[in-house]
């Protein structure tokens, strides 16, 4: 039998065909036809028969006695877990954690807001800090609502790159389909395409021009690029007079961040800055397009904004060929203007709206949480110092996953998740992600084990054991919506929202893919304008520092960037790579050295790259997570983004 699929596991959702053999065995294969990514699979889902059938995976629920796991039964676990949640006298110190393979199944996303909601609890952690949260941010700031804005990279005449090496961290939702795009656009229409890093990668060897960028200086050439658009005369006035409004508030604001300024932090000649920003500018169609990490610094918020701005001075915003909002085969607008962070509550965690109901999981440690239900793992890159404290201080620590992870450690009862791969799954939250208008669904590839649930059921069955309540944050109508979609049968909930709110007809076969080209031209800011100004982005140009060395800590750490989507060691064929790099020209012999920050010191091994700037170290958290020890235990402002970029270091040969 063969069954057409989508990839649940990575973030790139690429197609598969699943060929069930006579004797039961299932296997994946790429699917030739999937128009992201073109025939591509990713190495987790290869091994996905492997981890399924680990001898580590968890097959029942335990509880904690001692340094001992003792197997007990579903209906104790979440017996004895919701009698302690009950007993906690506030709301206020219970969360919950959204892990990545939650944020990205529908049932579960839906189900973990309502359980936090109905249960009136002011904490709902999730990973979007690390995804689409800083850029859903800039557009809040200029359009009203939180949309995630795609990037038109098929059409664009002029590119610019920033972040990590797309072949080295992926293209996401997109797969290798932005990369053939690319490459035919730069046959047909002499696209020009640059990437700006601070690690030239293989893709960059395949494009017109490589500008190495200090890490974390990001914000940096953006505002430089803006600052010279608007003084030599070269942004759209015409666009920006018809379709935006208060530019002339942050003119002033941007005086000091003149060209030399600007390239002197990002570390190229002012020339060749200028020249970067006047192509740009004269680009018929043109894109900035924010790689992997290109939002991981001290200045996450500032750079997003920053990222829109460019994008409105050059007509290139909401338009073909530029940055576009995507309806989607079910169209996301009424939740977005309706969940906006102007009206939602302040979380005491980050001092700061939340944003789409959601904390960042990088404020756990400044919450007042002391139980804490955690679906999923946190991912290397918000594993901050304090976090680790936290989780080992909580009175309660319920770890809900496929296998142990680290948060094991402290966790007192473990339960047993199902694989991704075993799983019903809908799109429509995700769906506006997809540069096309499509609505992926698919059935579950592999049988479950006997005593495993998927995520919204564990939060559905637990709710049975522990009252919701009509206190905290929320409004009366989420509350009510909520206590509703906890109870719920959600496949069938999610059908009919999707028979009401479907953007047009679409087929409902599993795993249909693409269902045709997206409106590039969509148009709906708020007041019908894009925004320049708020006293937030006033603040925030006031107090921006940019990354800095001295003699003391001449090196900047580059820990961004390289995605490992492989949820746990038995999804990888080989093990990642433990291993540092710096440029041979850096002065720092190839071996074991302590790396050391004003937050710490740790020793790595390291190896030489010409590839690297030579005032670079790079060490990505995916496959070096200890580099947490010597990085800001903090978060950055507004998106609570990690601050993994642009933070000086010593380097020592031992």
């Amino acid at each position: 039998m063969e069954q057409y699929t989508y990839c649940r596991i990575c973030r790139m959702g690429h197609g598969m065909i699943c060929h069930t053999l006579d004797n039961g065995e299932v296997l994946l294969k790429s699917d030739p036809n999937d128009p992201f990514s073109l025939g591509t699979i990713c190495q987790a889902s290869q091994n996905s028969q492997k981890a399924r059938i680990s001898p580590e995976r968890l097959r029942s629920p335990q509880k904690r006695n001692g340094d001992q796991w003792e197997d007990v039964s579903w209906e104790q676990a979440l017996r004895e877990i919701g009698a302690t949640l009950q007993n906690n006298p506030s709301r206020e110190k219970i969360g919950l954690y959204i892990g990545q393979h939650a944020m990205r199944r529908s049932a579960d996303f839906v189900r973990s807001l309502s359980f936090g909601v109905a249960h009136g609890l002011t904490n709902i952690f999730s990973t979007l800090c690390l995804d689409s949260g800083p850029k859903r941010l800039g557009a809040e700031w200029c359009l009203g609502y939180g949309a995630e804005l795609l990037s038109d990279l098929g059409r664009a005449h002029h590119i610019l790159l920033l972040g990590s090496d797309p072949h080295d961290a992926g293209w996401a939702q997109e797969g290798t389909l932005y990369d053939t795009l690319i490459q035919h656009s730069r046959r047909t229409k002499k696209t020009k395409v640059t990437s700006l890093s601070a690690y030239k990668g293989s893709f960059a060897d395949t494009i017109d021009r490589y500008v190495p960028i200090r890490p974390g200086t990001e914000p940096f050439l953006l505002l430089g690029m803006i600052h010279v658009t608007l003084k030599s005369g070269w942004a759209d006035f015409q666009y920006v007079q018809d379709y935006t409004t208060h530019l002339e508030e942050i003119v002033p604001l941007l005086e000091k961040w003149d060209v030399q300024r600007c390239a002197d932090i990002c570390g190229i000649k002012a020339a060749e800055f200028s020249g970067i920003a006047l192509k740009f500018s004269r680009a018929a169609m043109g894109i900035v397009h924010p790689g992997s990490g290109t939002f991981h610094n001290e200045n996450s918020a500032l750079g997003a904004w920053a990222w829109m701005i460019i994008h409105m001075i050059t007509a290139n915003a909401l338009r073909p060929g530029g940055i576009y909002e995507n309806i989607g085969g079910f169209d996301l607008y009424p939740f977005l203007t309706n969940l906006n962070m102007r009206d939602a509550p302040t979380s005491k965690a980050t001092k700061h709206p939340v944003q789409l109901m959601q904390t960042p999981a990088s404020a756990i440690p400044e919450s007042d949480v002391n139980m804490l239900i955690c679906l999923g793992d946190i991912p290397p890159a918000l594993q901050r110092k304090s976090l680790k404290k936290a989780l080992q201080g909580m009175e309660l620590l319920v770890a809900c996953d496929q296998s142990p992870n680290w948060i094991s450690k402290w966790a007192h009862w473990r339960l047993p998740s199902t694989h991704p791969l075993e799983e019903s799954d809908s799109f429509f939250h995700l769906n506006p992600s997809l540069p096309c208008n499509a609505l992926p669904r698919s059935a579950p590839v592999f049988p479950p084990p006997e005593q495993v649930k998927t995520f919204d059921d564990i939060l559905q069955q637990l709710s049975n054991h522990f009252k919701t309540s009509w206190s905290g944050p929320w409004g009366y109508h989420l509350k009510g919506a909520s206590r509703m979609l906890l109870h719920a049968d959600l496949d069938r909930w999610i059908e009919r929202l999707l028979d009401f709110g479907i953007s047009e007809e679409l087929p409902n076969s599993p795993g249909h893919r693409f269902q045709g080209e997206t409106d590039r031209t969509l148009w709906r800011p708020e007041n019908n304008r894009l925004e320049f100004f708020s006293p937030t982005i006033a603040q925030l140009i006031k107090e921006a520092v940019p990354p800095q060395t001295s003699d003391q800590y001449p090196f900047l750490i580059h820990a961004s960037g390289y995605v490992d989507d492989a949820p746990d060691d038995a999804h990888r064929a080989t093990a990642l790579s433990k291993i540092a790099i710096m440029n041979p020209d850096s002065g720092i012999p190839e071996g074991t050295v302590t790396v050391t920050s004003e937050y710490g010191s740790i020793t790595l091994k390291i190896k030489h790259d010409p590839r690297i700037r030579n005032d670079v170290l790079r060490a990505p958290v995916e496959s070096i997570p200890e580099i947490m020890e010597i990085l800001p235990d903090a978060f950055a402002a507004h998106t609570g983004s990690p601050i993994l970029d642009g933070i000086a270091c010593r380097v020592t040969a031992n």
